[in-house]
This record gives C-alpha cells, structure tokens and sequence, in this order.
C-alpha cells in the first residue's frame, strides 16, 4: 500500500477498492461513506465497560495530543455495489452515539443530514429507532434490548463525557479494509480475532459457514445459500434480543452450547466450532445448525 498521510486519505474522494486498506479519519467516513450492517451480524451489544474504556482512551490521547487509533474495520461490498461492515459495527455504532450525547451538529435533530444520509446504517430491526434518537427531539422508547444499550450509552456519555472535545473525536483514526465479496471479509474477521480469547463461539461458526460457502459452493447457488446463512443468523440474533426491560439476555454463545448439546449429545469444545467440517452446508445438515 502507498505510503500516505492521514490528511491526503482524508482528502481521496474516490472510494475505496477491493483489496485495499487505508487510514480514515472518523471525520473522513463520516464525509464519505455510508455503511450498513448486515443482517447476519449481531446487534449493538456494548456496555458500560466497553463505554467506559472508550472514554477513558479519548481522555488519554487528548492529554498526549494524539489522535486515537481505533483499529481496523473489515468491509465489503454486496452484489448492489452496498458497503457492508463486516467488523467493526459496534465501535462505529458508538462513536455515532457518543457524538450524538455530545451534541456534534451533525448527530442532533438540527442537523441538515438525516437517517438515509448517516455513515452507519444498523440492521432493519434498530435502524428506524436508531435514526430516531440521533435526529429527532422526541426519540420513542426502545422496545429491545439492543434498543435499550443504545439509549442507555448516549445517557451514560452525557453524564461521563462532557469533557470530550467533538474535533478529538472525529480525529480518531482507524484502517478500513475493503474485501472483495463478504466471504473472504468473514474469513480475514476470523485469522484476525481468533488470536484473541474472547471471540464468540457463534460468531467462529457463523464465518465458517461462510468461508465453506465462497469456496465450496459455485455460483448460483452460492448467492441463495449465503441469503440463507444471513437470514438464519439474522433470525438467530433477533429471536435472542429480548425486550427492552430484560436485565439478563441470553449470551448467544449459550444458545449455541445448549444447540450443540442437543443435537451432537456431548459438550462441545472452542475447537470444535474452529474446526466446523465441510459436511455442515449438506442440504440434511444446514438446517440443524
């Protein structure tokens, strides 16, 4: 990749390819992109410590006049030519928030941009309340639990973050990388978040099935059994997102052990969801996943 400063990547109009990574500012693709979040990905599930972690980072970088580095987001482009954020939703998600409770012009209901212009586009079951409570007065009150996280951070931000700056945190920068399809985007969130200890077992599946999909499955099957896949998870996330006044929602990652269970008749292991065979996307097998 050609070395750059962040102010030309902020100032390059023309979008972003397949197969390449810059450096954004928040600003920059706040300007320049919109994003949606699939169906197959989970709904905002932040908390307090993942907020308060958040602020304490921007306090940090302000007081050492350094922009804060927000890792990398894995995008994509569906078949309509839609970017679609494979990694990464949940800290977007925040920063528009956290940039809501601190009154930034462009997230209040003053603002000349609104809900079909924003730079990040939840999935269908939150993206109308979502644009509510950044751009309207009067935002309803939220029927879901993912709901609920949404208000509750920009009412936690309000109340502990006041002392951030608007222009520190649109300065905070972060590495877009573009797939070529969504199959290899499931596949590099994989090499990439497996290192760590916390990824969620649901989730390793989710991008196995994906993975065997692009490379096992040709065309055009492949378009309608990865419409399936995106629609069961999106069936999944939404079944497990209780009401609003719900105090303990179900961890998906239980689900799937309870699922695993039942259908497998042993406990299951972190290595069995990493080694998820091939056999899984036959037609008499999909289905029991």
């Amino acid at each position: 990749m050609t070395s750059l400063t962040q102010s030309q990547y902020s100032a390059r109009e023309q979008p972003i390819a397949a197969n390449e990574s810059r450096l954004y500012s928040i600003d920059a693709i706040i300007r320049q992109y919109r994003f949606a979040i699939p169906g197959f990905q989970r709904l905002y599930a932040w908390g307090k410590k993942e907020w308060n972690d958040l602020i304490g980072d921007l306090r940090e970088t302000t007081e050492q006049n350094k922009s804060l580095f927000l890792g990398m987001a894995v995008i994509g482009k569906d078949r309509n030519g839609k970017y679609l954020i494979i990694d990464g939703q949940q800290r977007l998600t925040t920063i528009a928030l956290l940039l809501h409770a601190r009154n930034d012009p462009e997230f209040s209901p003053q603002a000349t941009q609104k809900a079909h212009e924003a730079f990040i586009r939840p999935q269908e079951t939150d993206a109308s309340y979502f644009f509510k409570l950044l751009f309207e007065k009067n935002a309803e009150e939220p029927k879901t639990y993912s709901q609920r996280l949404m208000r509750e951070a920009v009412e936690h931000f309000r109340a502990n973050a006041n002392d951030l700056a608007i222009k520190h945190i649109r300065e905070g920068t972060i590495i877009v990388y573009c797939a070529e399809d969504v199959q290899k985007g499931t596949s590099l969130y994989e090499r990439v978040n497996l290192r760590g200890l916390d990824v969620a077992k649901i989730e390793i599946v989710k991008n196995r099935l994906f993975d065997i999909a692009g490379r096992k499955v040709p065309e055009p099957e492949r378009t309608g059994l990865e419409s399936e896949i995106t629609n069961a998870f999106k069936s999944i996330y939404e079944k497990l997102n209780p009401l609003a006044g719900c105090k303990t929602p179900v961890n998906p990652d239980t689900f799937l052990n309870a699922h695993w269970i039942l259908y497998a008749q042993a406990q299951p292991k972190t290595t069995d969801f990493k080694k998820l065979p091939d056999y899984a996307l036959s037609s008499a097998n999909f289905n029991s996943l």
